[in-house]
């Protein structure tokens, strides 16, 4: 989704545009099951900001029952919790919705934002620097 906004404002060959800039954002968000709906596929879910520390110490604590799945339409990694600790070799089969999920920057999401960046000409902002684990900066 990213490139297909960002291809709405093209540059001319040879130049560069120096006043858009593609968003990095250095937090995450976090989704936690709310109240239980009468039907399972449309659980509602409560959404709030996660910033570094607090990523790594829920995956420190959470880690038995979650998992970290890369998703290669949106070039994101989402970390996925359930309820009772899963099995490594089952993650692709069939669970019930997740307790959390949360999507927070990875080395590898942030490294496809500054190559498409690169690709389209345009500048980078970074959302919230301090927020972020450290090594984010290993890229720029």
């Amino acid at each position: 989704w990213i490139k297909v906004t960002m291809e709405k404002f093209p540059v001319p060959e040879g130049e560069t545009h120096i006043k858009v800039f593609l968003g990095l954002n250095f937090y995450g968000y976090r989704y936690d099951q709310a109240e239980l709906s009468a039907k399972a596929d449309q659980q509602q879910y409560g959404m709030k900001p996660i910033v570094g520390r607090d990523y790594i110490d829920f995956l420190r604590k959470s880690y038995p029952k979650s998992f970290i799945v890369y998703d290669p339409r949106t070039d994101e990694h989402a970390t996925v919790v359930h309820g009772q600790p899963i099995k490594r070799q089952q993650q692709q089969q069939q669970h019930p919705l997740p307790q959390t999920i949360i999507f927070y920057p990875s080395l590898k999401s942030i490294y496809k934002r500054l190559e498409l960046a690169s690709k389209l000409n345009v500048g980078v902002a970074i959302w919230d620097g301090g927020q972020g684990l450290d090594y984010f900066y290993d890229l720029l």
